[in-house]
């Protein structure tokens, strides 16, 4: 055999080598699979962009019902903006077993016993509704006795806090398809025929821009020109015969 053809052999064992390997990687384990990162379409756990949210007027008679003020905080690992109070303690320590969530509420409605009772969340219907449309009742409301009250020009404006805690379940969202967002989570207010709404937009992980890649075809070109460069060698090679 002459050095030219042993060489040649040499290169075309190192090619086929590289191609098994290749195909190799791709097939994996089980657990390679089951390790592999999410893609579009699938559902995963709900993870929040952030943990607060302002509320805002999505239909009804009443758009000012609240004020644009209010605010909502999703609390996690024990943390709350509240300190020193029994309340937020008390809060603090359920964020264990259920969903917490503790609002400040704010309304300055024109008719003022309206406004004390919408404050109050009085008269209001409370869901949190999951990304994938499951309502969820909430399992308890604790609303803090203390009010703030103010003058706003010839109207009052009443300010709570107020805790709402739901049934620690399993929150999942659906990795969005090319061109759609995540759907949020939502803190809906239905009252005095008005809804109001907090949202929480979902936070996809990294890893999914990542595998989305060969959605856009970044991988499959890279792989067509692995194979073309393969092919050229060995027709390269095929000259020295």
């Amino acid at each position: 055999m002459t050095p030219l053809r042993a060489f040649r052999i040499a290169v075309s064992v190192l090619i086929a080598a590289a191609m098994l390997q290749g195909c190799q990687t791709k097939g994996g384990s089980d657990d390679e699979m089951d390790a592999r990162p999410p893609r579009r379409g699938q559902t995963i756990p709900f993870e929040p962009l952030g943990l607060s949210a302002p509320l805002a007027f999505a239909s009804g008679k009443y758009p000012t019902l609240f004020d644009p003020s209010s605010r909502c905080a999703w609390l996690q690992g024990g943390g709350t903006t509240a300190e020193g109070d029994t309340m937020a303690a008390q809060a603090r320590m359920m964020t264990e077993a259920f969903h917490v969530f503790e609002c400040h509420i704010t309304s300055a409605f024109e008719d003022s016993s309206i406004a004390y009772d919408a404050a109050g969340l009085r008269g209001v219907l409370v869901t949190l509704r999951a990304p994938d449309g499951t309502e969820i009742p909430p399992a308890k409301v604790m609303v803090d006795p203390d009010m703030h009250e103010a003058a706003r020009g010839a109207l009052r404006e009443y300010t709570r806090t107020i805790y709402i805690l739901f049934p620690k379940t399993p929150l999942e969202m659906r990795i969005p398809l090319e061109g759609e967002a995540y759907e949020p989570l939502r803190l809906v207010l239905d009252g005095y025929g008005t809804t109001f709404v907090f949202a929480w937009p979902g936070a996809g992980p990294a890893e999914v821009r990542r595998a989305n890649l060969r959605d856009s075809g970044v991988i499959d070109k890279v792989e067509a020109g692995y194979r073309k460069t393969a092919d050229e060698s060995r027709e390269f090679l095929h000259n020295f015969d």
